[in-house]
């Protein structure tokens, strides 16, 4: 899914699956950028639901280890259930407001 250049305010944010190694790519390409250094990322497990697994990193310095490793060493492989990542939104836009 990945490319996050979307301003509209009614998008979602582009996430990524870090199952999927072109994305898993594009997702270190795109965060690894100095304007992304600051940004929030939500880490969420595929398959889970009602928020279990949710976590925030700052930085991709702060993903899980073995997430930063694969970057690290270039390769994308290794996450066995889906894994999403997408850009956390400090201030959305809110309809009705």
């Amino acid at each position: 899914m990945g490319s996050d250049t979307t301003t509209s305010p009614c998008a979602q944010p582009a996430q990524w699956d870090l199952k999927n190694t072109a994305e898993c790519r594009e997702f270190f390409e795109v965060a690894s950028r100095p304007e992304w250094a600051s940004q929030i990322w939500i880490m969420k497990p595929g398959g889970s639901f009602h928020g279990r697994g949710i976590t925030l990193h700052a930085g991709i310095d702060a993903l899980p280890p073995a997430i930063g490793l694969r970057r690290k060493y270039g390769g994308c492989s290794g996450v066995k259930d889906g894994l999403i990542v997408m850009r956390y939104i400090d201030k959305p836009a809110l309809w009705g407001k």
